[in-house]
C-alpha cells in the first residue's frame, strides 16, 4: 500500500496524471460490499469509497507532507480533487488546502470563497470550513477574520451562516488567543439576530462561552445594552447555563427589559 501510494505522490507536479492515479489507488480499495446500517439516517451524503482508515491515514501523511514541499502544485491539485462527487476525494482537497503554505495565502482565500457557497450541502462546508483553514488559522488569522467579514457584509443570511461556520473552528482552536476582533464581528449579528441565524449564533456564543466565559459574558452584556431587544435575551438565554452561577444572575439582569420613559408615570 505504501509503495502504491508513493508511486501516486511521485506524480505530484502533474495535476492531471496525480488526479488519474490516486483516483485509480481509490478505487483499487474502495469497499464493494459496505452496506449502510439501518440506524444510520438518511441524508443527503456525497458518494463514498468507504476506505480501509489505513488507506486513508497513510495518504493523509503523505499528501500532507507533498502540500508542504510543493504548494503550487497543491493547489492545482486541490482545484481537480474538489471537482470530484466523491467524498475522499473533497476531503483531501480540503486537507491539502489547509497545509498550503501562506506564502500563497491568496490563492487558500480565492478557493475558500469559490467551494464555500451556499449551494453546497452541510457536510461540504464542514470539510472546507474546518480542514480547508487549518493553517490560516494558526498562521493568518487576521486574513480569515477578513474573509468572515467579507462573508458578513453580503445581506444574504445564507452567506452569514458560511461566516458564522468559519468562525467556530477559529474559536475552538486553542492556539488562537485573539477573541476580541472575533467579538467585534458578532456584534452586529447578534444586536439585531435574525432568526434564520440563531442556531449559529448559539454555536458561536457556546464556543466562545466554552473559552473564555468572562469576555463572552461582558461581551454580552455590552450588547445586550437595556436589555431591549427580546430576540437577543431569548438567544443569550439559550447559553446562561454554560456560564458559572456567579456570573448568570448578571447576565439575566443585563437581558431584563428595562422601563423606558413612557413605562414611568
Amino acid at each position: 500500500m505504501r509503495e502504491q501510494i508513493a508511486r501516486v505522490v511521485s506524480q505530484f507536479d502533474q495535476a492531471g496524471e496525480f488526479r488519474r492515479a490516486l483516483t485509480t489507488l481509490l478505487e483499487l480499495y474502495t469497499n464493494h460490499a459496505y452496506r449502510a446500517g439501518q440506524e444510520v439516517p438518511s441524508r443527503p451524503l456525497l458518494p463514498s469509497y468507504h476506505l480501509p482508515p489505513l488507506v486513508i491515514r497513510q495518504l493523509e501523511i503523505e499528501l500532507i507532507a507533498a502540500t508542504r514541499r510543493d504548494p503550487v502544485s497543491a493547489l492545482s491539485i486541490t482545484d481537480l480533487l474538489w471537482q470530484s462527487e466523491y467524498l475522499e476525494q473533497r476531503a483531501l482537497a480540503a486537507l491539502m488546502l489547509g497545509q498550503v503554505h501562506l506564502s500563497q495565502a491568496e490563492g487558500v482565500l480565492e478557493r475558500l470563497q469559490l467551494w464555500a457557497v451556499p449551494e453546497a450541502n452541510r457536510e461540504t462546508l464542514e470539510l472546507i470550513l474546518t480542514r480547508g483553514t487549518v493553517r490560516l488559522r494558526r498562521e493568518g488569522p487576521d486574513a480569515l477574520i477578513d474573509l468572515v467579514r467579507e462573508w458578513f457584509s453580503v445581506p444574504r443570511a445564507a452567506v452569514q451562516s458560511i461566516g458564522l461556520r468559519a468562525l467556530l473552528p477559529l474559536i475552538r482552536d486553542e492556539n488562537f488567543h485573539n477573541l476580541p476582533p472575533v467579538f467585534d464581528l458578532l456584534s452586529p449579528l447578534l444586536r439585531k439576530p435574525a432568526p434564520t441565524l440563531f442556531n449559529d449564533l448559539q454555536e458561536a456564543l457556546q464556543a466562545l462561552t466554552e473559552r473564555s466565559p468572562s469576555e463572552t459574558a461582558f461581551f454580552i452584556r455590552q450588547v445586550a445594552g437595556g436589555g431591549t431587544n427580546p430576540d437577543l435575551a431569548r438567544l443569550c438565554r439559550r447559553v446562561l447555563p454554560l456560564f458559572p452561577p456567579s456570573q448568570q444572575d448578571s447576565l439575566r439582569a443585563a437581558l431584563r427589559p428595562r422601563p423606558t420613559s413612557e413605562d414611568t408615570p
